[in-house]
């Protein structure tokens, strides 16, 4: 059983646009560190320039994610399926179905042990609030809000001290 968890990326309105729910590795430490260290280096911004290592808005974000998030998806099990030879060498056959969906905006329960807010700021700075709803929970726990970068320097961290 996979520790499952969303991600709910809003407008600057608050408003909730986006809903993706992943199977596996739902843990602060696990996928939602390598969204953040994704996230991390790209800012939000109305119009691309010459830089297009951005978010052209929020909508693009989420197009973004779910990109990054399917391809990671892919190339993890990409290295177990060679391994079979049951993989092909083509992008057709490369992304491939399953541990990543979009959900309704409204969705509230989908079994999450975490819950991944994603918000723009002013700044063009992205903020993450990370919440455990899991299991003998009755209300969802704030266990970090910051931006991604912050993100990625307390779970890095935390990541390494666990293991040593």
């Amino acid at each position: 059983m996979g520790t499952r968890c969303l991600f709910k990326i809003y407008d600057f309105d608050e408003k909730i646009i986006s809903v993706i729910y992943h199977q596996f590795d739902g843990y602060p430490d696990g996928v939602p560190l390598d969204v953040a260290k994704f996230i991390a280096k790209r800012k939000l911004v109305n119009g691309i320039g010459d830089d297009w290592k951005v978010f052209n808005g929020v909508h693009d974000l989420v197009a973004q994610l779910i990109t990054f998030l399917k391809l990671r998806h892919a190339m993890i099990t990409s290295e177990v399926l060679k391994a079979f030879s049951k993989l092909g060498e083509n992008i057709e056959d490369v992304v491939i179905a399953g541990e990543v969906y979009v959900m309704p905006a409204d969705t509230v329960d989908a079994w999450q042990d975490y819950e991944y807010h994603i918000k723009p700021s002013e700044s063009g700075k992205i903020i993450i609030e990370a919440y455990y709803t899991g299991r003998g929970v009755d209300e969802a726990e704030l266990i970090f809000k910051g931006t991604a970068e912050e993100y990625v320097k307390t779970y890095s961290e935390k990541a390494v001290i666990e293991v040593y």
